[in-house]
């Protein structure tokens, strides 16, 4: 690489990563942030604050504050049904609750009560990404049982974005594969076996035709 190229490319380095330092500047605050509006507005909730205030209703209130809906109640129904009963139970402090993002938040009540307060979870919870989190919670909810306990036919997820048509398109080829196999129609992943290897069968005949007209 010649002496400008190479410039240029640490010029882009050190843009990428002033950017970068920008972003982590402000990450922390917003989850602090989004915890602070929570905690108030479940605040505001539990004690009907609107009304010492003088408005009518929460809502009322609420545009008062200028905060969007949707933020408002994602983080006053988090902070009443995670934040505000882990740090009640003393599994999080204030400040710990901070490292929670609101999508780890949401994977832990998926989980049920027992799981969802326990020691280990609520670790993982704060030091998983959200990827990760969500993986692991996908297995138990799946299989319930912990993901250390996993056998080679425990259950997973696949989850592929399709369109409303491409969705009807696909549960009715889902039905007809079902009826041939003697197969549920809810056994998704049976029914998705079947067809890969249905697929798999005539692909290997087609390869197999060919060659033989080639010889």
């Amino acid at each position: 690489m010649s002496q400008v190229a190479e410039e240029i490319s640490q010029k882009t380095k050190d843009y990428a990563m002033r950017i970068e330092e920008q972003m982590l500047s402000v990450a922390g605050e917003f989850k602090s942030r989004y915890w602070t509006l929570g905690l108030g507005a479940a605040e505001i909730k539990q004690k009907s604050l609107w009304e010492i205030r003088g408005y009518d209703s929460e809502q009322a209130y609420r545009e008062y504050l200028g905060i969007g809906r949707s933020t408002y109640f994602r983080c006053r129904r988090l902070a009443m049904e995670i934040g505000q009963p882990l740090m009640k139970k003393e599994l999080v402090t204030r400040a710990r609750l901070n490292r929670l993002t609101l999508e780890n938040a949401e994977q832990l009540l998926r989980l049920d009560e027992r799981r969802r307060f326990s020691v280990s979870w609520v670790e993982k919870s704060l030091t998983m990404t959200e990827s990760q989190f969500e993986t692991e919670v996908d297995h138990v909810v799946l299989n319930d049982t912990e993901p250390e306990e996993a056998t080679t036919e425990s259950q997973s997820f696949i989850k592929i974005p399709v369109t409303a048509s491409q969705k009807n398109v696909i549960m009715a080829e889902f039905r007809e594969v079902a009826a041939e196999h003697g197969l549920e129609v809810d056994d998704l992943g049976g029914i998705c076996e079947a067809m890969t290897a249905d697929w798999h069968n005539w692909h290997q005949t087609e390869v197999e035709q060919r060659e033989a007209v080639g010889a």
